[in-house]
């Protein structure tokens, strides 16, 4: 196996912790332009279809049957993009599915003594069916997702499942807050890459959206998220709806460092095991709508990916 399958192996499809090694590392990938606009502080806002990869709690607030395509680029030519709808069923709940793509783009594989093996273009493929409801007279909403995941690198391949749950609350007494709360990642990796299973990447987060000021409608939004590697990660987001169909975006979160190691694997250093850093994620973006449709576009300042953007089409 050549370094670089190693290497791709490990960080890409696989995130090396102090406390183990989880698999899967791409199902963190932010999805969706308003979300990743705000930080992904998104699990108590959730309100239309993104909330399919964030909280499917946030399924119930759909009314009418809504239709989601998404292209995002990374740095080269790596990039991802999904597909959604969700259809509501009355008083019944809201069913909704999706399919996300992560290309890494084309490698070349090189031996243990730096000699071309040949190309490869590793690829992962996650389908998404969820569904949520409303309970407690309008103030109580769960939801759950179900998630098959493939992802293939050179000759490699594996397969797994995994379950997101996800509640919103909206208190009484404080009619401007909604709370928000997640579980994410209960799997299985059912196929391995090779003869060793890893765990995936649990992850809990917890969320808070508060309504500052209804004219125009301004929200803020903040999170805590716990994952695997026992690091706190802090989110953060506003939106502020300049006119009646437009809205301008911001967003703050801490992200690990993972990433950076594969840069440094470029330069050689393939095998380095310093544990990953806490890093800065500025997020910004806008959105625009229409009576059929809601268009999003978000811009990343991810310092190790460079600056990468995500553009969003919803049909209503």
């Amino acid at each position: 196996m050549s370094f670089v399958v190693l290497f791709v192996l490990s960080e890409l499809f696989a995130q090396h912790r102090d406390a183990g090694t989880t698999v899967y590392s791409f199902l963190d990938v932010s999805l969706g332009s308003r979300p990743t606009a705000l930080g992904n502080a998104y699990t108590a806002l959730a309100d239309d279809i993104y909330a399919l990869f964030y909280n499917p709690a946030g399924l119930y607030a759909i009314r009418k049957p809504h239709y989601l395509v998404t292209y995002q680029n990374y740095v080269s030519d790596m990039n991802s993009g999904l597909i959604g709808a969700a259809q509501p069923f009355r008083d019944q709940g809201v069913i909704a599915a999706g399919l996300s793509y992560l290309d890494f783009g084309l490698f070349e594989g090189l031996d243990l003594e730096g000699l071309p093996t040949g190309k490869f273009h590793p690829l992962s493929l996650v389908f998404y069916s969820g569904f949520a409801r409303m309970w407690m007279e309008d103030r109580l909403a769960a939801g759950a997702v179900l998630k098959l995941i493939y992802s293939a690198i050179e000759r490699y391949n594996s397969v797994g499942f995994a379950v997101d749950v996800g509640l919103k609350y909206h208190p009484l007494t404080f009619k401007k807050l909604w709370l928000g709360a997640t579980l994410k990642q209960i799997g299985y990796q059912v196929t391995p890459y090779d003869d060793e299973r890893f765990p995936l990447p649990l992850n809990t987060q917890l969320g808070i959206a508060y309504l500052l000021s209804p004219r125009p409608i301004t929200w803020l939004t903040f999170e805590v998220s716990k994952d695997f590697e026992s690091f706190l990660l802090y989110k953060a987001g506003l939106e502020w709806h300049t006119h009646r169909n437009f809205c301008l975006r911001a967003g703050y979160k801490t992200t690990t460092s993972e990433l950076l190691h594969f840069k440094d694997s470029l330069a050689g250093d393939y095998f380095s095991s310093d544990p990953p850093d806490l890093l800065d994620d500025f997020t910004f973006g806008f959105g625009t709508k229409g009576r059929k449709f809601n268009f999003d576009v978000s811009l990343s300042t991810f310092s190790v990916l460079s600056t990468n953007y995500q553009l969003s089409l919803i049909f209503k």
